[in-house]
């Protein structure tokens, strides 16, 4: 009730858009950001996929960095999402759930880039997907908390040059340690 007249919107209007008791606000809140995240880059990532010399691994970084540059209060609120799996336990299901589900869309990316010669056969996919999904959100969070001007275009660059070395690494035949 008092959401929706702050809001100055119907209460039936709260109800529906953010569910009712079984479901909280915050809980809606964290699932419209997350969906909000995926259509983004997934959209990003369709519109790539047509530019010369696509490289769906290294796009979809540049396409997360891109949420992070566009829709910053989005990504801080995932932010907070993260924060709030470190505490409490239906938070952390629900991330257990996200994380699966970011290192299979990594692991299929890396497949694709082996499959279009973009970068040599590599071993243990699920490790070097795992490793990328920890830099990918490390590097974004840094950015993003970062004030000076430029932090996602720098997290962007860094995490592209991490993420080759890490592939390069894992290429089969390396000596590179893992």
């Amino acid at each position: 009730q008092m959401v929706a007249k702050k809001a100055k919107v119907a209460f039936g209007t709260v109800h529906y858009y953010f569910g009712g008791a079984e479901r909280s606000m915050e809980e809606a809140a964290i699932f419209y950001v997350g969906s909000e995240g995926q259509k983004f880059i997934a959209e990003y990532l369709r519109v790539a996929a047509d530019k010369p010399g696509y490289n769906g691994l290294e796009e979809y970084i540049v396409g997360s960095f891109k949420w992070c540059k566009e829709y910053r209060y989005q990504v801080s609120y995932w932010m907070h999402f993260f924060y709030l799996a470190s505490i409490t336990s239906i938070f952390r299901d629900r991330n257990e759930s996200f994380l699966a589900t970011a290192r299979q869309r990594i692991q299929r990316l890396i497949y694709e880039g082996v499959g279009m010669k973009r970068f040599p056969a590599v071993t243990n996919v699920e490790d070097l997907a795992t490793k990328i999904n920890g830099l990918l959100f490390g590097h974004g969070f840094v950015a993003l908390a970062d004030p000076t001007p430029g932090s996602i275009e720098r997290g962007t660059k860094i995490t592209l040059e991490a993420v080759r070395a890490l592939v390069r690494s894992h290429a089969e035949g390396s000596r590179s340690p893992r």
